[in-house]
């Protein structure tokens, strides 16, 4: 058997999500190098570090084993070079469908090294290095209706999930780009006492700060005219229940300069 023929048959179990016939043909001391600057980005060096540090931290992430499905193999003695195209979900419910270009290393018969090229934005986005991942702000609210008119056709958020357990809306997800919160209306009689959101203040973090005030102000949002503080540029917005909410970007500006908006 060739090593092109090896690695093709390698492939069309992992197209079915099968990943032993890889396994098995790692050397014992199988160097596998992962490009890019990703925290999964680094060299692992030996089998068994391969499995304990990169497979099986890989899968425990999947809701099932990633299918790779191969489309090209080009082969050079020793060398085998695969084009392929990766199908999984995560368990946070997130489609991990990379693209990759594998150079193998082998001799008799045994895969001795892999340089793995694949889309790093990707593994930074979806494959965070740390369990806890994310926070989410969720807002209990008088009228989900009139927070979702706020939040969506105002801030741009779009509903990406939602609770409907009596024909209307009661818990909804809303996200815009990496960002995300969640929404609950309170049911008859449960909404407590005073002001909502009294001492709360969630931050935004934004590529652009005044654009995104220049957006929301367009869509009819009151906005506060950006200014410096903490090293960022900071528009602020008060959702219908009195919730407070900052948009920031990172700037080299004046602590306390105020945006000047344009008189044209």
């Amino acid at each position: 058997m060739t090593n092109k023929e090896l690695l093709q048959g390698i492939f069309a179990e992992l197209a079915t999500g099968n990943g032993r016939p890889l396994v098995d043909s790692l050397a014992d001391d199988v160097r596998w190098t992962i490009a890019g600057t990703t925290r999964w980005s680094r060299t692992y060096h030996g089998k068994e570090t391969v499995l304990n540090e990169l497979l099986r931290p890989l899968r425990e992430r999947m809701t099932g084993p990633i299918k790779a499905v191969a489309h090209r193999f080009l082969s050079d003695d020793d060398c085998v070079v695969v084009e392929a195209r990766g199908e999984a979900t995560t368990k946070a419910g997130r489609a991990y469908n990379n693209t990759y270009c594998w150079v193998f290393g082998l001799d008799g018969g045994r895969i001795r090294e892999i340089t793995e090229y694949l889309d790093t934005a990707l593994v930074e986005s979806v494959l965070p290095g740390e369990n806890v991942t994310q926070a989410v702000p969720f807002f209990m609210v008088t009228s989900i209706e009139a927070s979702l008119r706020f939040y969506m056709d105002g801030l741009g958020f779009t509903k990406t999930s939602e609770w409907i357990p009596r024909g209307t809306i009661e818990w909804c997800w809303l996200q815009r780009g990496d960002a995300a919160l969640m929404l609950q209306e309170y049911r008859d009689g449960r909404r407590p006492q005073g002001v909502l959101g009294l001492g709360v203040s969630v931050c935004f973090q934004c590529e652009d700060a005044i654009a995104y005030y220049k957006e929301v102000k367009a869509r009819g949002i009151e906005a506060q005219r950006p200014f410096v503080g903490n090293r960022c540029w900071v528009t602020n917005v008060t959702d219908p229940d009195g919730y407070h909410l900052s948009f920031e970007s990172v700037t080299d500006a004046s602590e306390e300069t105020v945006y000047e908006e344009s008189k044209t």
